[in-house]
């Protein structure tokens, strides 16, 4: 038959039948297309039997088969024909060369197998062909009949190896066996594994075995059920199962398989075995995931290379398959292998090449290149403090800016900063940290780590830096006069980290000049650490309690680092957040870090602002930025 256009749209059926011996073939039709490239060929006929039948055939003992093998040269020229046997029997596997032939134009060949000079057990062989043309230029059909026709089977050439393979049914019953077989026809090692498929697809059994090139893996069915027979995991299949599906996999390539298959369903009332061709599955369409595929500067990530399984409709994993891997512009995304190396802002196309067998049956799944793609963004944000509170942030490619464009974020234990923008799609981005007010008792801070994050594309790229803060508070030098005159008008006070009201007054106190003094001024004098009499005397609490505390005559106010207070320039701290010789810049300016307080723990910052209670009117407590010089792990720079 010839179609004269549009030729893979027309699909052939052969059928012969004898209704003598009952004898049925479904005869397999080559296609052959003049406009095709010549190359070479490999034809194998997996299942050819022999001159002594396998006793699993059931055939009456003495029957002898007479294997042939007709050859048609299709062509006008001369075709030149290599052949072999790969024979296998119970105990052993071998090959034979068979002499080379040429074939005439149009000419028809018959080639008699029975005196190949293979071992009396050899049961079965599979008969390769090669041959350099197009395909359908050598036309081949292989059977094993004796002489009055009555018994003996057929098994079709085929071109095909795929990495899978799924087949038609299985029969085992009382007049029926079937035979199953895998071979590799690859030039390497591979492993292969037969699934029988039962109970309507609900349970499985599991063969497989490693094959060199040429060697086969066979599953006797029959056998394997009236046997009971464990399988890889120890599974079995039961005796009254009599049907099933099947499939054939390469288990080392998944790209371009090895496997070739045959299938023989043997008919006991008839004396025939039947072949049923199983359907390569092969690819269609492919993917390079993920894409868009996004990162940043400086990173690397993994490419996933997929291709649809036209038998399952699922996508497949090719990436071990895949090679050339490369980017269009490497100092962007450098694509050597399947991990991309992000490397300056940017965009390209990612792409690799991979060799797989496409889904097209009536060819056998031929092998085709595909060249999977994505787009690949290289992005980057670089940032920079501006000052105490504010930021400013660059995100590159501006073309890959989400929307929006930045976020920002804050994590750390305590009360943190904030970090937020009033335009989130600007770029540059200006962003703000800040405290947060407080108008009640002091409270610690935190250190938080800030996040500013560019969102390009598919994913998001993030710089982050810590930033401490401080609750405030504010101390003064007790001023004598601000609490009373001893002894009959002194003024009261309740010290809420001492849990005491001092009042009243005392006389003669140890280390205070001699006199009688408030016991408010004594208990600010605790509190505060220092002050001065209404005299001019500098004096500092040293220890203890009403009415039991000492003081001393000091003759310079200095901080517990030993230098001098200054007004709203120096701060009490915990010396295991902000060490000594440390400068502390706040909102409101730039503070020394030179004196403690028993009450100021973790991060906390006790103000210094003068003289008396007046220092402190209207100092409100809030929780406020900070950045310390020299910087600590504790205490942050800008």
């Amino acid at each position: 038959m010839e179609a004269p256009t549009r030729g893979g749209n027309l699909i052939t059926s052969h059928i012969v039948f004898d209704e003598t011996t009952g004898m049925s073939a479904t005869m397999k039709a080559f296609e052959r297309d003049p406009t095709e490239k010549p190359k070479a060929h490999t034809m194998r006929a997996p299942m050819m039997a022999l001159a002594n039948p396998d006793p699993v055939l059931q055939f009456p003992a003495g029957t002898k088969l007479v294997p042939h093998v007709f050859l048609r040269n299709s062509t006008a020229v001369p075709l030149r024909v290599g052949a072999s046997l790969l024979w296998r029997s119970p105990s052993q596997s071998g090959s034979l060369g068979l002499p080379e032939m040429t074939l005439a134009p149009g000419a028809t060949r018959l080639v008699s197998l029975a005196a190949a000079g293979v071992p009396a057990d050899a049961y079965w062989a599979t008969v390769v062909l090669e041959y350099k043309g197009r395909r359908g230029d050598l036309v081949p059909v292989a059977a094993s009949f004796d002489e009055s026709g009555r018994y003996g089977l057929q098994t079709p050439f085929s071109e095909g190896v795929s990495h899978l393979w799924k087949g038609s049914m299985w029969h085992v019953d009382a007049t029926r066996n079937s035979l199953i077989t895998a071979g590799n026809g690859g030039t390497g090692i591979t492993h292969a594994a037969v699934t029988l498929f039962y109970n309507k697809g609900k349970d499985f059994y599991t063969i497989e075995k490693q094959l060199q090139p040429g060697e086969q893996i066979w599953a006797d069915v029959g056998d394997i059920i009236r046997s009971e027979m464990p399988d890889k995991n120890g599974n079995t299949i039961p005796r009254d199962v009599t049907m099933g599906t099947y499939e054939l996999r390469d288990l080392d390539h998944i790209g371009v398989g090895y496997l070739y298959e045959g299938k023989l369903v043997i008919d006991k009332s008839w004396g025939h075995g039947y072949y049923g061709c199983a359907g390569c599955c092969g690819y269609d369409g492919q993917q390079l995931l993920p894409n868009p595929f996004s990162d940043s500067v400086g990173t690397e990530g993994n490419n996933t290379a997929e291709s649809e399984d036209m038998c399952s409709d699922s996508w497949v994993d090719v990436t071990s398959e895949t090679y050339d891997w490369t980017s269009t512009n490497s100092g962007i995304v450098n694509l050597a292998s399947a991990v991309s190396h992000f490397m300056s802002p940017g965009t390209v196309t990612g792409s690799g090449q991979v060799q797989l067998q496409r889904q097209l049956a009536r060819l056998d799944c031929p092998v085709q290149g595909f060249e999977p793609q994505n787009t690949q963004n290289s992005c980057s944000i670089s940032l920079t403090r501006t000052n105490l509170t504010q930021t400013s942030a660059s995100g590159s490619p501006d073309s890959l800016a989400g929307d929006p464009a930045f976020t920002y974020s804050v994590s750390g234990t305590g009360t943190i900063a904030t970090y937020a923008t009033s335009d989130a799609n600007a770029n540059p981005n200006t962003a703000t940290t800040g405290g947060t007010p407080n108008t009640g008792a002091p409270e610690p801070g935190g250190l938080g780590t800030l996040k500013a994050t560019y969102n390009c594309e598919t994913a998001a790229v993030s710089t982050s830096f810590q930033v401490p803060t401080f609750g405030l508070s504010c101390y003064y030098l007790a001023l004598e006069s601000d609490w009373g005159t001893p002894p009959s008008n002194c003024s009261s006070v309740y010290i809420s980290i001492y849990g005491e009201t001092y009042s009243g007054s005392s006389t003669n106190l140890s280390g205070m000049p001699a006199g009688t003094y408030c016991n408010a001024f004594l208990g600010e004098l605790r509190l505060q650490g220092s002050g001065s009499t209404k005299a001019g005397i500098k004096v500092h609490y040293v220890s203890g309690d009403y009415p039991t505390w000492t003081f001393s005559v000091i003759s310079a106010f200095t901080g517990a680092d030993g230098t001098a207070l200054v007004p709203n320039g120096s701060v009490a701290r915990d010396r295991s957040i902000v060490p000594r010789n440390t400068t502390v810049q706040l909102p409101s300016g730039s503070y020394v870090a030179n004196d403690v307080g028993g009450g100021i723990t973790g991060y906390r910052l006790d103000v210094f602002m003068g003289t008396g209670v007046a220092a402190c009117s209207g100092f409100q407590n809030n929780v406020v930025v900070a950045a310390c010089s020299p910087a600590t792990s504790t205490c942050p720079g800008q």
